[in-house]
């Protein structure tokens, strides 16, 4: 008899389940969110796991990682009703699960794969005991991944792609040092995601995580938010602890620290040496103690360079740094990142459930994502809140799709006579190119954004047009010579 930890949001499948281990005469306990999966997890201490990928809150992979670095041993098997068997066996085996199941299936054999794998585990590394407390989350050191690999993904993290498997390696690595981090990378692309992820895995997890939007900050309020004031430093001010008294003993988290004033980066700079603030108002200086983690989606060299950012407090604030890749560098992770926030958006907006066709779903995986991961998310929720019948078309899909859609049917002829299989192949893909490349140079002004959004270098951009016959565009548009 073994203990077996049941993981879904949906009741029925959890009551099924828990039948057919019963039969077995195995001890099933449920969970319905991931949060509770990871406590039931702890309490328990199963031998097995049952979960599904899609789950509200702490996602499966994120339940996964956090208990497999807790039970040695722990035998996973991942399921899911949004994952096709490819997309969902990578997702289940870089989390280290035993195996990968599509809804529905068949639930004796679900048990017997289970039974399989609790009476002869597959081989995994030693699992060290845990440092942590009980109630913290946490991301696997490194050590822990199997043959050098990259950890589990951190708790909220979605992505199996080698960029976003070094994300994770480096976070594991940071996570326990006391440095200061720098989190580089365009907007929308998880960068508070990753602050969190380090706070949660570091020796400070047990204190509070204060996140800053320094772009939000009212110029002439900037001193007053980060360091508090007292009674009389200004008309109506009240004695308020500032974010950098409220981290105390924890992380703080200063987002877009590139759009800070240069007077403000002074009173930054002047904190951080003194390793204590003033109150505005108050001659009392207040020691601060906090690990020191800042994000940006500018390159702060350049803003050195153009005298935008004191060089001395960008040495301060990147004694190392992790940058994030934009989604369109990751491809093969769109299907994950659909897979797990669609049924959350759904749930959230109240319309039912909703799947991607295969003609939206190659839409989304060609799009360049100048938004990235944020700007998925807002795709996804525009097109779930019109999909009739359940099914996400590409009319669905906000108006920047249809035009790219368009031209990946112009672009994708049949093989045209006499060619050879590469000979046709090699001319499918440059006609693709091309109308891409076209579409992007009418949607953007200056050459540089639309290199961007293809993700390619600026020459290669511009030898590509003059193989092709584009012109650059002199008012928005382009046309063909």
């Amino acid at each position: 008899m073994a203990r077996i930890l049941i993981v879904d949001d949906n009741s029925t499948i959890r009551s099924q389940l828990s039948r057919a281990f019963v039969a077995r005469r195995h001890e099933p306990f449920e969970a319905a969110t991931g949060e509770e999966a990871i406590e039931v997890g702890r309490t328990t201490r199963p031998a097995g796991i049952v979960v599904d990928l899609v789950l509200p809150g702490i996602g499966g992979l994120g339940v996964l990682a956090a208990l497999r670095t807790e039970i040695a041993g722990l035998v996973g098997i991942a399921i899911s009703g949004v994952f096709d068997r490819g997309t969902g066996t990578r997702a289940a085996r870089s989390a280290g699960a035993v195996e990968f199941m599509s809804k529905p299936f068949r639930m004796d054999h679900l048990v017997d794969v289970l039974e399989r794998n609790l009476t002869h585990p597959p081989t995994h590394p030693p699992t060290h005991p845990p440092t942590h407390p009980p109630s913290s989350r946490v991301v696997p050191d490194i050590d822990s991944a199997p043959d050098g690999s990259a950890p589990d993904p951190p708790a909220g993290m979605i992505g199996t792609s080698a960029v976003m498997r070094e994300v994770y390696r480096l976070i594991a690595r940071i996570a326990p040092t006391a440095a200061n981090v720098l989190i580089e990378g365009e907007t929308g692309t998880g960068k508070e995601l990753v602050a969190r992820a380090l706070h949660a895995a570091s020796g400070r997890r047990a204190g509070a995580f204060v996140a800053v939007n320094c772009a939000a900050l009212p110029r002439d309020l900037v001193e007053a938010e980060l360091f508090g004031t007292q009674p009389g430093a200004f008309t109506g001010a009240v004695a308020r602890a500032g974010h950098f008294e409220l981290a105390q003993g924890g992380t703080l988290f200063l987002d877009e620290i590139g759009d800070l004033s240069l007077a403000a980066q002074a009173a930054l700079l002047r904190a951080l040496d003194q390793k204590s603030v003033q109150r505005l108002g108050s001659g009392k200086p207040h020691p601060i103690d906090f690990r020191l983690i800042s994000a940006t989606h500018v390159d702060l060299g350049t803003a050195v360079a153009a005298g935008q950012f004191r060089a001395d407090l960008r040495y301060r604030l990147q004694q190392t740094t992790i940058r994030l890749p934009p989604l369109r560098a990751r491809p093969d992770d769109i299907p994950l990142l659909v897979g797990a926030m669609l049924p959350r958006i759904c749930a959230a907006l109240g319309c039912g459930e909703r799947r991607i066709s295969p003609e939206a779903r190659q839409v989304l995986e060609a799009y360049s994502w100048p938004g990235n991961v944020r700007q998925l998310k807002h795709a996804l929720m525009h097109a779930a809140s019109g999909a009739p019948e359940g099914v996400v078309r590409i009319l669905d899909l906000p108006s920047d799709f249809h035009e790219l859609s368009q031209s990946l049917k112009v672009a994708a002829p049949p093989r045209p006579a006499g060619l050879s299989l590469p000979a046709a192949s090699a001319a499918v893909v440059a006609a693709v190119e091309q109308e891409w490349i076209r579409v992007e140079l009418g949607r953007h002004q200056t050459m540089a954004d639309v290199a961007h959004a293809l993700g390619i270098h600026y020459r290669t951009l511009y030898e590509k047009m003059a193989a092709y016959g584009l012109r650059r565009p002199s008012t928005g548009k382009s046309t063909r010579r």
